[in-house]
């Protein structure tokens, strides 16, 4: 009796060890598609930076709506006190 005990825990110790091994390879792919994933995203990193590089550029040199109606507004008004035709 004592064998076929012995006999059960050693199957069931080669089962555990076979699906410790199964889980060991799930986390080798789950570590290669991560490390995928980590450099594709230093590459959107990098090209996002570029892109906020840009738009600061951008930012500088612009002019918001409002801003450039009220300008418009001012010119017209200047313009027409002085009697100065418009370029339009």
């Amino acid at each position: 009796m004592e064998q076929a005990i012995k006999q059960e825990f050693e199957n069931l110790a080669v089962a555990i060890q076979k699906g410790f091994a199964q889980v060991d390879a799930r986390f080798e792919q789950v570590d290669k598609r991560l490390n995928g994933i980590d450099m594709r995203l230093g590459g959107v990193e990098s090209r996002l930076g570029a892109v906020e590089h840009e738009v600061s550029g951008i930012r500088k040199d612009m002019v918001y709506r409002h801003e450039f109606e009220d300008l418009a507004a001012r010119t017209k008004y200047v313009e027409r006190k002085l009697n100065i035709e418009s370029g339009k």
